[in-house]
Order: structure tokens, then sequence, then C-alpha cells
């Protein structure tokens, strides 16, 4: 983990801040490279500050950058450069927000800069480091910001550099784990696909057995070559994403099996739900109403599909914790229209009532790419527009 730390300077003249970022350098050396940029590297004009902080980032390449600052126009340019590379920040604010400080000149000071970036800073980072449990209650009075954690000051209480490493450590982690889906290449959400496709085909290998069996091997063989070149294409994917991408998708199981089936080694991450995050923000699934319609008509037209139930389970449209579609509900989806028995007619009549027919089209394409699902097996014309851009690596 690099994490690079933002203070306008290190004299420890200037107040407790730089002992502060010292005492946490100190105290994770062992598990985090920690860099540290000042105001004398960024200079003082606005270009200056942009085009340093974007060749900062591009050298070191942080996976956060923690700010030690309140109240200044730099931090606030540093922390803006840096959301738009997509990395996280953590804020201290060394006491900056409470409410002696807040209220000194505040007509004049404090509120110009509040509606110019302060406000957004602390609405905007990802989590706060306070520097004391006074800090943190005054903090959370004012309700801007309520991903809060307190790494007492070392000068000022008495904690060890063991507690600090292991509290701050756990709130990087934190950040980076909950905000994951920011980082996951489409490479690894299309591996965590295919592992999962491999495990359903292998599972319905057995399928209308009289002229599923070489569909099934032939299929089989695509998907193992799909991953391989993944793997070939992509040696850095992060298994620990991939874990979780599977595990908010509801599809961990089936992506660990079909991976055991192409006997590729995925590093364990056991006790999902231990793993600590925070409550994401839920964004709008652009789709939300027409998965929902789409898997109604499909419970309703294949309910009584066999007698086998376990291709009939019933499902709803379930969504991820970032308020995507669950790839749980797809994978669903896909066995019902390719492994149940139902009326195709009665299907595009009511897809067509719905007016679902482009949409489905659409979302049979992204099976047909991902599950290799077979063109006699699609109720409707597959249409070459994916809902997603998640293909395979050329």
């Amino acid at each position: 983990m690099t994490v690079l730390h933002y203070i306008s300077t290190m004299d420890s003249n200037s107040g407790t801040a730089p002992d502060y970022v010292n005492s946490l350098i100190r105290a994770t050396r062992n598990v985090v490279d920690s860099h540290v940029v000042t105001d004398n590297e960024l200079g003082n004009s606005i270009f200056s500050i942009h085009k340093k902080i974007n060749t900062i980032i591009t050298e070191r390449k942080p996976d956060l950058i923690h700010i030690h600052a309140a109240w200044n126009h730099r931090a606030a340019i540093v922390q803006r450069e840096a959301s738009k590379r997509g990395v996280f920040i953590i804020l201290s604010l060394h006491g900056g927000l409470s409410p002696d400080v807040l209220e000194l000149d505040f007509w004049k000071n404090k509120l110009p800069r509040l509606a110019a970036y302060q406000f957004s800073m602390v609405r905007h980072c990802h989590a706060i480091v306070a520097v004391s449990e006074e800090e943190e209650q005054h903090l959370r009075e004012l309700d801007w910001k309520r991903r809060i954690v307190t790494i007492p000051h070392p000068a000022l209480f008495p904690v060890g550099n063991d507690t600090i490493c292991e509290k701050l450590t756990t709130i990087y982690r934190k950040v980076i784990d909950t905000n994951y889906h920011r980082l996951i290449k489409k490479e690894e959400m299309l591996f965590t696909l295919k592992c999962a496709a491999l495990q359903i085909w292998e599972e319905h290998k057995d399928f209308d057995i009289t002229t599923a069996t070489s569909q099934h091997e032939a299929v089989k063989s695509m998907l193992l070559q799909d991953i391989s070149e993944i793997l070939e294409q992509y040696p850095f994917i992060s298994y620990r994403r991939i874990h979780l991408f599977a595990f908010d998708n509801g599809i961990r199981e089936k992506m660990l099996e079909g991976a055991k089936i192409a006997n590729v080694p995925i590093p364990p991450l056991s006790d999902m739900n231990a793993i600590p995050r925070f409550k994401p923000h839920m964004k709008r699934e652009k789709y939300k109403t027409k998965y929902q319609k789409l898997c109604s008509i499909i419970s309703e037209i294949s309910s009584d599909c066999n007698s086998d139930t376990s291709r009939c389970e019933t499902f709803s449209s379930d969504f991820t914790i970032s308020g995507s579609i669950s790839l749980q509900t797809v994978c669903k989806i896909f066995i019902r229209l390719r492994f149940a028995n139902y009326d195709e007619d009665i299907f595009r009549q009511r897809v067509k009532k719905a007016g679902l027919t482009d949409f489905t089209s659409r979302f049979l394409y992204l099976l047909s790419q991902v599950f290799h699902m077979e063109i006699g097996y699609m109720p409707l014309e597959p249409k070459e527009k994916p809902l997603y851009n998640i293909r395979k690596p050329k």
C-alpha cells in the first residue's frame, strides 16, 4: 500500500501536525510505503500546484492521499486533482473545525473558505482521521461527515506504535475495500463472470443429454480459453477485488468453483462478512425497472417449466451494495433461458407488450459474449449493442 501525506510544512515549529505525520509514518513503516509532499514542492501558483501534484501521483502511484490541513486552498487543489485521478482521500483537520477555531473571524475569513472549498473537502473525502476523541465529537456534531476514526496524537495521549499502525492501516484498507468498484478492472470483472459461467455450464452438463453434451464440451473449452487469455494478458489482476466483487454480486461460490475447474489457484480470502467496510453510497441503476420487469416475465413464463425445481428456482432482480444489478440475478436469468423449458412465443409477446424487446435483445448479446449462450437457445435475436462494456480482451 502506497500513501502520500500532504502537509503544508514539516517544520516542527509550525504546530503539532508535523510530529503527528512523522508518528504515523514511523508506526506504519513496515506495512505502508509513505511519502510526504509539502508546499515547497508544489509551488505557489495554482498552475504549479496542479502540475506538480499530477506529476507526483503519476510517479508515486499512491493508493491514498492523507491530507493534513484545514482552511488551505492548496490542500483543496490536491484533493480535487487526486480525486480526478481515482486516488482516495483521507483528511486530518488537526482541530481546524473545532468550535473556537470555526468561530474565529467567521464572517470575514472562514465563511468564504467554507463556501469555496472547506465544506466540500470534508464532504467528499473518503474518511476523516481525528487526532483526539474531542475533535471527533466536534466533527460529528457538525454532521458534515460520518466516516470518522480517532487515532490519538502520541505526543498528547499514551498510544503505542502498534496501536497506531493497526488503526491507521485498518482505516486505509477500509476505504480501499469500500470503494473497490472504482478501481476494479474490466478484466477482473470478466474473469469473475467467466469463472461463474464455467461453473454453471459444468453444473448443467447433463441437461438434454441427447443434444447438449457436445455443446457443453465446446462451450467449456471456449470459457477455459477465455480465462487463460485474461490471465495471460493481464497477470496483475487483484484477487482481493475479485473476491469482493463476486461476494457483493452473490456469485463468489460459483466463481471459486469455476476457477477450480480452470485450475486457477485463487488466494483465499475468508470470512467476507468480517471485512470492515463503510456503507457505500448507492448509485442509480440505469436499467433497474427494466430488469425487474424482465425478471417478472421470466418467473411467470417458466414457473412450471419442468419438474426439476433446481432449474426453476425463484429469483428477483436484486441489486448489489453499489447499486448495480446483481450478477447472481444475471446468472439466474441465463440458467432460466438456457436450461429451462418455456414457451418462447409467449415470452416474446410478453416482452413486446412490456416494451422490453430492445433491452432484452441487448441483454441476450451480453449472455452470448460472456456465457457463450447459443443463438438457437435465444428467444430473441441478440442486438450487438451491449448493456455494459465488458468484453473479451483482444
